[in-house]
């Protein structure tokens, strides 16, 4: 019996443990099936896994501007009371990232990371302390984009739920290892 394929199919109990009372049912369920079947569906998690981290960065990037345009709809506009465009936009674009093949877990990760570069994006020109008619370029937020533009989506959206605190502990793993351990959606230390 395939235990992965096992593991995705079996019932979970209410606090999402798997329900072992259906070991026996799965193992004459999968005892029916071809394994031509079961290689086909283990195949088709893995090129679905590889095309959403292959696409995934252009996803974002589709976010990023997505959200560029509805951050400057007015609300003063009278077909944009409550600000209900960019709400329905909003909706519009998790919906249509859906129907173009991404997870809805992964939905809320690229939507998640977008606004987190978004945000540094716009924090990116602060006035000048000398000129406050002028903008230059704010050295802090600098050091965070690149520090997280290379890493993964799911590591972008980690970082923008973090605290400046924990933004800045993160920053400093990267003496340690500039490697993120996908399987533990952390970065491991040189200890």
């Amino acid at each position: 019996m395939n235990t992965e394929l096992a593991k995705t199919f079996n019932p979970k109990t209410k606090e999402r443990e798997t329900d072992h009372r259906f070991a026996p049912d799965l193992a004459n369920i999968f005892s029916s099936i071809r394994p031509e079947v079961l290689r086909g569906l283990e195949e088709f998690k893995n090129k679905t896994t590889e095309l959403e981290i292959k696409y995934g960065s252009y996803a974002l990037e589709f976010c990023v501007s997505w959200f560029d345009y509805t951050d400057n709809l007015s609300t003063n506009h009278p077909e944009n009371k409550w600000n209900q465009k960019a709400k329905g936009l909003r909706k519009g674009l998790i919906e249509g990232l859906k129907e173009r093949g991404f997870k809805s877990s992964n939905v809320s990760k690229i939507i998640g990371a977008a606004k987190f570069i978004k945000k540094l994006k716009d924090d990116l020109l602060i006035p000048d302390f000398h000129n406050p008619n002028e903008l230059v370029e704010s050295k802090r937020t600098r050091k965070i984009l690149d520090f997280v533009n290379p890493l993964p989506i799911s590591a972008k959206y980690l970082l923008g739920g973090m605290t400046e605190l924990g933004l800045k502990k993160a920053m400093s793993y990267e003496n340690d290892s500039k490697e993120w351990d996908s399987q533990t959606d952390t970065f491991p230390s040189k200890l």
